[in-house]
């Protein structure tokens, strides 16, 4: 990895220098990701930029159930007189309901990735028809049966 990727991995976390050069990876999962979008042709700097633009989005994504959590489940404690004897209770639901919100992120995803890349497949198999279509219409075959070009017409 160059200086520049390194620097910017460090700077969205996903290494952690140690010193002597050396790093941490505080994500295994995102390291496994990344070596197997690299073998199969992704650039390091290609695969940083979308962490870079999803790290912006699931900072979002996070304020998001924050904010659900502060509106819904602490507020309502908050302003009670019994704030102190409900704090484990508050405390309970926060611990259950982080995966239930890592998994509504998940779900949400891949719907949407799915959507996505058959959005983006249907448009370039349009793309391709198109061009086949319009390399057939300007070829008209000659008497040995292959294709004159248009030019020669």
């Amino acid at each position: 990895m160059d200086q520049g990727n390194r620097e910017k991995a460090v700077a969205l976390g996903v290494l952690l220098p140690l010193g002597d050069d050396k790093y941490e990876v505080p994500s295994p999962a995102m390291l496994r990701a990344a070596e197997e979008a690299v073998s199969r042709g992704v650039t390091i700097g290609a695969a940083l930029t979308v962490v870079e633009r999803l790290r912006s989005n699931s900072d979002a994504m996070a304020r998001a159930f924050v904010r659900l959590f502060l509106d819904e489940l602490w507020k309502p404690v908050r302003d009670s007189d019994e704030r102190d004897e409900r704090w484990p209770e508050v405390v309970e639901a926060l611990e259950r309901l982080r995966p239930v919100a890592s998994e509504t992120v998940v779900s949400v995803f891949r719907q949407s990735l799915s959507a996505e890349m058959q959005s983006a497949f249907e448009r370039e198999l349009e793309r391709q028809a198109k061009r086949s279509a319009s390399a057939e219409a300007h070829a008209t075959p000659m008497s040995t049966g292959t294709i004159e070009p248009p030019a020669a017409r």
